[in-house]
This record gives C-alpha cells, sequence and structure tokens, in this order.
C-alpha cells in the first residue's frame, strides 16, 4: 500500500486496527508522494494507494474519497496577520511561497488554481518535508499552502493557519 507522507499520521489509527484484526495479513507501506505511488499502482509495483483526488480521469484507476481537508496559508505569528480570516490564491501570489515538491499532487493542484486565476506565485521554495515548510515560515521566508490536519500539529505558539479561500 502506498501512502503519501501526510496521510500517513491521518491513517496511522487504522493500519493499526487492521494489523490487530488480521494478524496473518502481510502489509507492505511505501512512503512517497501522491504521484510516485499512482506510478507505482499504475505499473503493477503497489496493489493500492491513498493519494489526493482528483487524478486525471484517462487513467486506468478506480478512486474512492475516503476523507476531505481544507487547504489553510500557513503565516507567522505576526501582527501582519493576526486579523486576517483567509487569504485568496491572488493575495498569496504576492508573498514568496513555501509549497510541497512536484512529487505532490497539491503542487500541481496549486499550480492549477494559480493560473485559473490568472496569477504567477513566486515560489521560493519546494520541500518533501511539512515541518521544514513550517520552519521556514518561522524563519519568515514566505507563507506555506498545507493540509488543515498537517497545520493542527504545529507550534500554535509560533505559527498560525488561515483557510485558504480555493476551489481547491
Amino acid at each position: 500500500m502506498g501512502i503519501p507522507p501526510m496521510v500517513g499520521m491521518q491513517i496511522a489509527g487504522s493500519i493499526s486496527a487492521f494489523r490487530r484484526r488480521y494478524p496473518g495479513v502481510q502489509l507492505k507501506i511505501s512512503e512517497f508522494g501522491s504521484l510516485t505511488v499512482q506510478q507505482a499502482v499504475l505499473s503493477g509495483g503497489l496493489d493500492i494507494a491513498l493519494r489526493a483526488l482528483p487524478i486525471d480521469a484517462e487513467l486506468p484507476l478506480n478512486t474512492l474519497e475516503l476523507m476531505r481537508h481544507p487547504l489553510c496559508v500557513l503565516p507567522p505569528r505576526s501582527a501582519r496577520w493576526l486579523n486576517r480570516t483567509s487569504l485568496t490564491l491572488a493575495e498569496l501570489a504576492q508573498h514568496p511561497l513555501l509549497i510541497l515538491n512536484e512529487e505532490f499532487s497539491l503542487n500541481r493542484q496549486l499550480m492549477k488554481a494559480f493560473q485559473r486565476q490568472g496569477v504567477m506565485p513566486d515560489i521560493a521554495q519546494r520541500s518533501a518535508q511539512w515541518d521544514f515548510l513550517a520552519a521556514m515560515v518561522q524563519a519568515d521566508m514566505g507563507l506555506a499552502i498545507l493540509p488543515e490536519p498537517i497545520c493542527q500539529r504545529l507550534d500554535k505558539q509560533a505559527l498560525l493557519w488561515l483557510p485558504l479561500e480555493s476551489e481547491l
């Protein structure tokens, strides 16, 4: 089973329950970005994978939505951001952005959303590690865009998160 790193923390309890219920079933977990685990299923390297939707409708894959989470903007906890209640893609394009790298489907979805809005984002850093992106926000390198469950795990004293106003 392929899982992206950010999904692992959300399904750890389910994996544990599965192993207790089916102790004779060997569950091999491969942790890679969404596009990598998708390709592994297509090539036969994995039987199943979890990844963010949507996927290309032309791919010979069956999908089932298991969960849905909003995206959040992660700015530093400073006076500039404390009175904000949300941010738009157009507003984000005016700031250096810290986003997940091209291995993640969220990267592709964000780039398409910026394109649909007719704005060009200023990508300051891409990374496969959400905690590195959060550290870069704390170092005042830019704003990160992450799923809400990830943001909830971060230090609320140093960072805050605001909803992203987008169709994503």
